[in-house]
């Protein structure tokens, strides 16, 4: 079969000095039987000259995209931000219903990257191999293609004997979510709390030049990856438990859980919590019943995000100042 003859699943985008990165994550999924289009490799392959041309027939083409990137300057250069930009327009639109990944190279971090892709999946280019399962929609036919582990995940719930405390993994790697894209109205910073790193939410809810009326809700995404079935901790009347405390101007706090619904589709998202938490200026632990905090007839499998919420009700004043720390699922109450 000629190569233009291959329908491809994937078109990579990358800058050309991040095309190291991308040609071995090209590598791995050409490996696992993934068709993919990258320019580097592909286009030399069609044997036509009209290289715009033909990046446009696949970007049309493809089902899904992963962006490589080691800097803004390269996720925003022209052809690469062109790239990804009509792809999130196709999905937005409905024409397209696959899957945009953001590989994040070396020091670049999520909260660097364009509101619009931090909206997506982002993955450290250590952990790329998780793109496979981004990629490939149709595991009955492709079951050969997934991870074990995530395999064994999807048929059956966790085994094994439970531990007291189970802390949530990626706590300090989530992702900040505005409703109006004003980035400062929610800033994130780290601190050392004994020998932890806790978290601390900035909140600045004023009016600003090019955002005159305060966002309806700024939030932190914790992302489960891959997503996680607590079906065992909700069946033992496990806790959601985490220590937390505020400035005056912050009343409360609103905690939202997401699983998906289908767990072939990572914009499946399904809230099955939302549950408000008073804060005082005081360290507090936190503990809330999955019993007892969850909607109705609530399926615990493919858990995959943990959301800490604010709207302007929460907040006493325009500023605030949320803290945050040891996040677990914990068999008794913490106190």
């Amino acid at each position: 079969m000629a190569a233009e003859d291959i329908r491809p699943m994937v078109f990579i985008s990358a800058k050309s000095e991040d095309f190291p990165y991308a040609e071995e994550i090209y590598k791995f999924l050409r490996g696992k039987g993934v068709p993919v289009f990258f320019s580097r490799e592909s286009l030399p392959a069609l044997g036509n000259s009209d290289y715009r041309k033909q990046i446009d027939k696949y970007l049309d083409m493809v089902q899904h995209m992963i962006v490589v990137a080691s800097s803004v300057d390269n996720v925003l250069s022209q052809w690469v931000e062109g790239e990804w930009g009509f792809f999130i327009n196709e999905k937005r639109s409905g024409r397209k219903a696959g899957n945009i990944v953001t590989v994040i190279v070396g020091s670049l971090n999520i909260s660097d990257l364009p509101p619009s892709l931090r909206y997506y999946e982002v993955i450290p280019f250590e952990e790329s191999d998780k793109v496979l399962k981004y990629v490939v929609q149709d595991a009955s036919t492709h079951a050969d293609m997934m991870p074990t582990k995530e395999r064994a995940t999807e048929e059956k719930p966790m085994p094994g004997t439970l531990q007291p405390l189970v802390p949530i993994k990626n706590f300090d790697l989530g992702y900040v979510y505005h409703e109006n894209s004003d980035t400062s109205s929610m800033q994130v910073r780290y601190f050392n709390r004994g020998p932890r790193k806790a978290m601390e939410l900035v909140l600045d809810f004023r009016p600003k030049t090019f955002y005159p009326v305060p966002p309806k809700f700024v939030g932190y995404a914790i992302r489960l990856d891959p997503p996680e079935d607590w079906r065992c901790f909700f069946d033992n009347g496990y806790n959601l438990s985490f220590e937390i405390c505020a400035d005056s101007a912050v009343k409360s706090i609103n905690l939202e859980i997401k699983r998906l619904s289908d767990p072939r589709n990572v914009n499946s998202l399904e809230e099955i919590v939302k549950y408000s938490v008073e804060l005082t200026a005081q360290w507090r632990w936190i503990s809330l019943p999955l019993n007892d905090i969850a909607f109705p007839n609530t399926k615990w499998t493919h858990i995959r995000e943990i959301c800490l919420v604010i709207t302007p009700n929460d907040l006493a004043d325009y500023c605030g100042v949320i803290k945050v720390d040891n996040l677990i699922l914990s068999k008794a109450p913490r106190n």
